[in-house]
Formats: structure tokens, C-alpha cells, sequence
């Protein structure tokens, strides 16, 4: 809601991965939004990375075997219109969960997190575990990054992508992150997708976390890998600028 002037909808979850993310851009959102302009998505590399590690997408395990989205991917999204009275049951099938509806409709959303703090010496796994595998899951993961953008500036959709900042006590270890992608993997990765400004003119890269030395402080953080409602108030306002840089017409 602070992003003014433009209708905007928050909907990260932990279930949402790139497979995902595609799905929601490319099919609800191009075919119920007339409007859709600008999609926002996370490059979060070290969660992403270790699902590649185990070669698996979220959308396969969990949405479908969904009914309700099976349903909607079956009808291609509802590219021609939805059965009368769809919208309305749908939106009603919170039923007594009061805080789910104001969350997904009155908050667009959006979920408080309050302050914890980076906690000290952050979490990670065990740096070595992806030696074992054939296909490099950086590669694999930097074909499904370009593959996104291609497919935003293809149907000229401004597509912004954001590396989110974690505990700055991960450049005191050899881990990008808590899930344990290498930090000079993740170095090679950042500056190839950087690159990807200069292929495609819709797309431009928000480096938030900046290999650890960024100016999200201990009040900005929920835990090591998490920001806290403080910390979205300032990662906001930088996206704002961005958004208002690219001038769009809305």
C-alpha cells in the first residue's frame, strides 16, 4: 500500500520458487490483469539453489496436486473469462479464517514481521554438498533467471529482481547464505544475471544484499535470513525509487 499511484499485490509465500513465480506472472497475471506492467520477483540464490541441488520445482510438489490451481492450468488461466460466479466463491472460501481474508485481501498480502534481530552467528549448511552432482545447479538456476526475464520482455512486462539481504555475518563465512551456496559461486552468479540489464532493456537487478555489506542493521531483521518490518519500510522505498526510475506507462 505505500507503493502509491499503483495497484500493486504482495504474493510471496514460502511455497513460491521460480516454477511458481512463472505460473502466477505468465498465467493469472497476463490473463486477468489487463494492466499488468511490472512483475517483482526474489533471486534469492542460496534457497533456489539448494532445490536445484535436489532437482525438484515447487510447482510439481506442491501446487499441482491442487485442485483449484489444476483446475485454473487446465483452462489455461482463464484466458477467455471465468464461469460466472468463480470470482466470488473463491473469494469466499476463507469461510471463519478472519485473519487469512484480511491478510490476502484487505492487506493485498502483506504480513507484519516484528524486529529479532540477525541472532548473532547466522545458520548455514555445510558448503561442500553440491560436489557430488553432474549439472551445476548455478547453471541450471541461471537458465531459469534468464528464461523469466526473456519471457517478461517478450510480452514487454518490466520485471524487477531482487537479491534479499541476510545476516551480514555470512562474509564471515564461506556461505552466501543459510542454505550454504558458496560465496564465489554466488559472486559468479550475481555478476552474469547483471548482465542480463544489457540483454534485456525490461529487466534490471536490486542487489539488496551486496555479498553481506549492506546497511540492513540488527532493527531491520526478524533473524538471519529474514527482514522485519523495519527492514521491509527501507527495502520499500528503494524499490520505489527504482519502479518511479524505469518510468513506466502506466
Amino acid at each position: 500500500n505505500s507503493i502509491k499511484g499503483i495497484f500493486s499485490i504482495n504474493i510471496a509465500s514460502a511455497a513460491v520458487d521460480l516454477s511458481v513465480a512463472k505460473r502466477i506472472f505468465f498465467g493469472y497475471g497476463i490473463n486477468l490483469l489487463p494492466k499488468f506492467k511490472l512483475a517483482i520477483v526474489s533471486f534469492d540464490l542460496d534457497i533456489i539453489f539448494q532445490r536445484y541441488y535436489a532437482a525438484r520445482n515447487l510447482w510439481d510438489i506442491i501446487f499441482a496436486h491442487s485442485p483449484g490451481f489444476i483446475y485454473d492450468e487446465s483452462h489455461n488461466f482463464w484466458s477467455e473469462g471465468y464461469p460466472k460466479g468463480l470470482y466470488e466463491l473463491t473469494r469466499d472460501s476463507y469461510h471463519e479464517n478472519i485473519d487469512a481474508r484480511k491478510i490476502e485481501q484487505t492487506m493485498l498480502g502483506y504480513i507484519f514481521s516484528p524486529n529479532g534481530g540477525w541472532q548473532g552467528s547466522p545458520i548455514y549448511v555445510d558448503t561442500t554438498y553440491m560436489d557430488v552432482i553432474n549439472k551445476h545447479p548455478a547453471d541450471m538456476l541461471l537458465e531459469d533467471i534468464e528464461n523469466i526475464i526473456h519471457e517478461a520482455n517478450k510480452r514487454n512486462i518490466y520485471l524487477i529482481g531482487i537479491i534479499f539481504p541476510q545476516s551480514p555475518g555470512y562474509k564471515e563465512t564461506g556461505s552466501f547464505g543459510r542454505y550454504g551456496l558458496r560465496r564465489s559461486v554466488a559472486k559468479e552468479m550475481i555478476e552474469k544475471i547483471q548482465k542480463f540489464e544489457e540483454k534485456y532493456k525490461n529487466f534490471k537487478l536490486m542487489d539488496e544484499n551486496k555479498m553481506g555489506y549492506h546497511d540492513y542493521t540488527d532493527s531491520m531483521a526478524v533473524n538471519c535470513d529474514h527482514l522485519s518490518d523495519n527492514g521491509a519500510v527501507q527495502l520499500t522505498d528503494r524499490l520505489i525509487s527504482l519502479i518511479q526510475a524505469l518510468k513506466i506507462d502506466w
